[in-house]
């Protein structure tokens, strides 16, 4: 056989064991808590010298693959292994969370803290919680003990805060905050999905009941348009609802001021307007509850109320929600920080978790 012959043949052969290194990576098999098996092991697995098995290991290492660690092994790393959260080191995690201006946390956030506390085992997370409403409360404290952050929520401060923490060399990342704050990393709602799964089910089980799908909601943007994640239902909706061939004339887009008075009288309004055949899909699920307070106000009853989120409200009013499961948002941001933890600033991925559809 000539040389280029057998050279060709040992480059097919490296291909090969290169790719099922990647795909064994892929499936798990080498924990990323743990090392992957050493250069002799490896090399008598595959039945190849031990120089080969370092070149591709090189490779893996260039590709990103793996990573090394102080005793020169290397260790899986975590953003080509699904659902690994932990790489044998512990996380001190700050999660910090907006509050309104009554000092109240979002009851979003609290339950997606609540799901990293539960798993901070299986996670290998220390986890605190802070929540702040002034950014000056966040850059007079010391965040020395922590090793990572997670920025939840919209409020303005937070590419400022999200920068901040970069510069102190954290592993920082972001929870359901808008596209337009440009954040290189985080994890966010679908809610276009949400908007369509929603009008889907609408269409498929309540079409003849319905005349008019009234979309209502208080907006900051108010008399204008949306804010993002309503806009972003509100597209999804429209969408499906022409895909199932009715009409976009059919839909009606209510938005109401935050203005405390403003907004009581125009829900009221609401409720005189309603008529049999009306339908709401509900922005929020204070949305809900305000509307189903006018209604009742007015001694009116809709049994055709849609909201976005699977919350008290939803439940005791036995509402059909999309439910953005909490758990499923923490899984996704714990596994972006042992990402992070490997490939730094560098890293840029934005995860989005697309809302179950509960049917009451």
């Amino acid at each position: 056989m000539s040389k280029d012959k057998v050279f060709q043949s040992v480059q097919i052969q490296s291909d090969s064991i290169l790719l099922s290194l990647k795909e064994s990576i892929a499936a798990g098999a080498f924990p990323t808590n743990k090392p992957i098996p050493p250069v002799r092991t490896l090399g008598e697995q595959y039945n190849i010298s031990r120089q080969t098995i370092s070149t591709l290991l090189k490779r893996l290492y260039e590709e990103n693959y793996i990573y090394p660690m102080t005793n020169g092994r290397y260790k899986a790393n975590p953003k080509f292994v699904p659902n690994s959260l932990d790489t044998g080191e512990p996380i001190k995690l700050c999660f910090i969370g907006e509050k309104n201006k009554e000092g109240l946390g979002n009851d979003f956030y609290g339950r997606i803290y609540q799901a990293l506390e539960q798993h901070k085992k299986s996670f290998n997370l220390e986890v605190d919680y802070q929540i702040y409403f002034d950014k000056s409360e966040i850059f007079k404290k010391s965040f020395e003990a922590f090793d990572a952050i997670i920025l939840a929520g919209d409020v303005d401060w937070i590419p400022e805060a999200f920068a901040y923490f970069q510069k102190q060399n954290k592993i920082v990342t972001s929870c359901l905050s808008p596209i337009n704050f440009h954040l290189p990393r985080g994890v966010r709602i679908d809610n276009v999905c949400g908007g369509e799964a929603l009008a889907t089910h609408i269409i498929d089980h309540h079409n003849p009941k319905i005349k008019r799908m009234k979309l209502i909601g208080i907006s900051q943007n108010y008399p204008d348009f949306w804010h993002e994640q309503f806009s972003f239902r509100v597209t999804g909706f429209k969408k499906v609802w022409l895909e199932k061939g009715r009409n976009l004339a059919e839909i009606e887009e209510l938005i109401l001021p935050m203005d405390y008075n403003q907004m009581i009288d125009q829900w009221i309004q609401v409720a005189e307007d309603h008529q049999e055949g009306d339908a709401y899909f509900a922005l929020s699920d204070k949305d809900a509850q305000f509307l189903i307070s006018s209604l009742s106000s007015v001694d009116k009853i809709c049994p055709l109320i849609f909201c976005p989120d699977n919350s008290e409200i939803a439940r005791s009013h036995q509402l059909t929600s999309l439910f953005p499961d909490p758990e499923k948002i923490a899984h996704a941001l714990a596994h972006q920080l042992r990402v992070i933890e490997i490939e730094g600033a560098d890293y840029k991925q934005l995860d989005y978790i697309s809302p179950e559809l509960i049917v009451r």
